[in-house]
């Protein structure tokens, strides 16, 4: 009796201690799995960060899989080679057969691509790039063969048997040097989820539609983690200022931050590894990725690290609450900016190499001086130019700023010509290449509100259709402006150098991109009623 009475008094005792014994084998668990994870991780990013030998960034050597400037030999060889693969995956290893390719080995004139009868039976495709080859490819399959090469079509496609002949050889020469193709918006819009398989597939479509100067942000996170990082900023405090996955171009335009956050560490890696796999297939077929540059957003926690540097914020856009609107920004004479964009340089050369283009946003949807109340001053506007292509040229002499013009139309009110004038000329000439965003319907190169010639016009400019807003779909376009404007532009301004495809969403309403990619191989304008009858045909039969 007086055991099960001292066993009753300590039963509590081993309840409670049993319970204990029990929490800590499980948090021990828990403790090993996380310490597996974490080992896992950390392991498979000193593998991706095997190039950082230090804190100076001038000991470090660029990662042998992105030593692509190679001699002339080497990339067109590699452009032929890339072109080849490309075909195959259009129309099947069987029918890439009766086709042969070739790249002259010596350019004696500007951009062009052939398509001809071969005395072989093939048919021959000649260009100047991987680009023009797949471009030529295009023509073929659209003009002869009568199959649709959209958005919507199934590769490998099925091909009429025989092939059709050429008869008369077609040679299309190149309006202008560079097709440009991407928003910053569409990388949300559109792309946030897509894997490589997609990306592999819209590559395909961006050669054979002719572009060669796409805007490649995708993995832009991880360089700004990598920067901020040597200037004190957590990788956790990095985290909390990015948006989710689907608002990222909003936070690289310094509109919103943390909305939908934080980004996961996981999504950052996986992104840098596939921006790694889509430029090493841009570059192999002669394209000229545009990748980011610093544009003057920053984390809170940078001005408790830097308490002496002068920052502003921008204004509330989109009536987000405050935590997450009005992003902090260095300001554009103060030396933290120049330190943080030439480190940006170095950290997005070190990841992923470099075409020497950026692109750089300071004033989307934001009027300058309008979150600090007041307004912006013509020296202010200059200096904030100064500052981002200072920055850029810094880490890379050969640095050539590719900016979104969309705010010259925007806020056209605000920027007028002696704002145009003081922001524009914050950057020396040539090197600046301004997108004339809405060119179809709003073209800013010859603002009727400014005199001739307006402060674009003396400057690169490319002439671009936006036409979706927002990712909305809408049986619309306006055929006529597309295929007869760039024509018209071109020879009115001789500093138009590019065309371009500027939509916020893709996937949508096909024939208006088609006839806008194919206007770079146009010197004449085209008619929009034969040219819509023709892709009727070979889209319905």
């Amino acid at each position: 009796k007086m055991q099960r009475k001292r066993l009753k008094g300590l039963s509590p005792v081993i309840l409670f201690t049993g319970t204990v014994l029990l929490l800590w084998i499980l948090g021990s668990l828990v403790f090993v799995m996380r310490s597996a994870e974490n080992t896992n991780f950390r392991a498979r990013e000193i593998a991706l960060d095997r190039y950082d030998d230090g804190p100076e960034f001038s000991t470090r050597a660029k990662p042998s899989n992105f030593n692509y400037e190679d001699n002339e030999s080497d990339s067109q060889a590699r452009q032929l080679q890339a072109a080849r693969e490309l075909l195959v995956r259009v129309v099947g290893q069987q029918a890439s057969g009766y086709f042969d390719m070739e790249l002259p080995k010596v350019l004696k004139s500007g951009e062009h691509f052939e398509v001809q009868d071969s005395p072989n039976g093939r048919i021959l495709l000649r260009g100047t790039s991987g680009v023009a080859l797949a471009s030529a490819l295009n023509w073929y399959l659209r003009y002869f063969c009568m199959v649709d090469t959209s958005w919507y079509s199934n590769f490998p496609l099925k091909l009429p048997s025989p092939l059709p002949i050429v008869g008369t050889a077609v040679r299309r020469d190149s309006l202008v040097q560079w097709s440009y193709y991407e928003n910053v918006c569409t990388f949300s819009y559109t792309q946030a989820w897509w894997d490589w398989n997609r990306w592999e597939r819209e590559i395909d479509w961006m050669a054979m539609s002719g572009i060669n100067l796409p805007l490649s942000l995708t993995g832009q996170e991880f360089v700004m983690q990598r920067v901020f990082d040597r200037f004190g900023v957590s990788r956790e405090e990095m985290q909390a200022y990015f948006t989710g996955p689907g608002f990222l171009a909003w936070n690289r335009m310094i509109n919103i931050k943390g909305w939908a956050g934080p980004l996961p560490q996981d999504f950052i890696i996986g992104q840098m590894e596939l921006q790694r796999k889509i430029l090493a297939r841009e570059r192999s077929l002669g394209m000229t990725p545009v990748l980011p540059a610093f544009s003057g957003g920053v984390p809170e926690a940078i001005a408790k690290l830097h308490p002496s540097a002068r920052f502003h914020r921008h204004g509330n856009w989109g009536g987000f609450e405050p935590s997450y609107c009005c992003v902090l920004t260095v300001s554009p004479e103060d030396p933290l900016f120049r330190a943080l964009g030439k480190a940006f340089i170095e950290e997005v050369t070190a990841a992923y190499g470099t075409d020497h283009v950026y692109s750089a946003d300071t004033f989307n949807e934001n009027r300058p001086g309008a979150g600090a109340g007041g307004a912006a001053t013509l020296q202010y506007l200059r200096a904030s130019a100064a500052a981002v292509y200072g920055a850029m040229s810094a880490a890379d002499p050969d640095a050539v700023w590719l900016m979104q013009g969309w705010l010259f139309m925007n806020d056209a009110r605000f920027w007028q010509a002696a704002e145009l004038d003081a922001y524009l000329g914050g950057v020396p000439l040539g090197r600046m290449i301004i997108l004339d965003l809405f060119t179809d319907v709003f073209p800013v190169w010859k603002r009727r509100d400014l005199a001739r010639p307006t402060p674009i016009e003396g400057r690169p400019w490319i002439w671009n259709m936006l036409h979706s807003f927002g990712g909305n779909t809408g049986m619309y376009g306006r055929m006529q402006v597309v295929g007869r404007d760039p024509v018209l532009a071109r020879a009115e301004s001789p500093d138009m150098v590019g065309i371009g495809i500027t939509t916020e969403g893709i996937e949508q309403n096909p024939i208006m991109y088609e006839l806008m990619a194919e206007m770079r191989w146009a010197r004449e304008a085209a008619d929009p009623v034969a040219w819509a009858r023709q892709w009727a045909a070979r889209r319905l039969g």
